[in-house]
């Protein structure tokens, strides 16, 4: 059975919703010593980046404001360079791009009801 695309959306505003419970009130430096919190956060992301290849191109096209290739590019250095997760730009990602993100994806799921 093919999963409608709607729900990888909602994928994408549900993990962003628990990188900010995992994250909690943590600072840079409680994040970087915080082992299960990075692997949580850096699968959270893999999930976010994944569900964009599921998200027709049409549709994708027809919302410019989400960075679509961006969290697709950051999906792929999550999983093929594992061994080498910039801590400072996941960080950044976190801080700066996660609830610009949920408020976009937000509002395309309340447009499309």
């Amino acid at each position: 059975m093919k999963r409608k695309f709607r729900l990888f959306l909602k994928d994408i505003l549900d993990n962003g919703e628990k990188i900010h419970l995992f994250i909690g009130s943590m600072g840079y430096d409680d994040f970087c010593r915080d082992e299960k919190t990075i692997y949580a956060v850096a699968r959270c992301l893999e999930i976010i980046g994944e569900s964009v290849a599921y998200i027709p191109e049409e549709f994708r096209k027809e919302h410019p404001t989400v960075p679509w290739s961006d969290l697709k590019s950051f999906r792929n250095q999550v999983i093929h360079k594992y061994w080498n997760l910039d801590l400072e730009i996941l960080w950044d990602i976190i801080q700066n791009y996660i609830d610009p993100l949920k408020e976009e994806i937000g509002k395309i799921l309340d447009e499309e009801e």
